[in-house]
């Protein structure tokens, strides 16, 4: 609670850096991925 007696609501925590780039982490080794069966067909 605020001095007035208002209840406070905490700010949203925006997405972290390390969620980011575990993302790109996932959608980088899925495209290695299908690039290295596209190969082999």
């Amino acid at each position: 609670m605020d001095s007035n007696g208002n209840p406070t609501v905490p700010n949203p925590a925006p997405l972290p850096a390390a969620a980011w780039l575990f993302g790109s982490g996932i959608l980088g080794m899925i495209g290695f991925a299908r690039r290295k069966t596209n190969k082999a067909s």
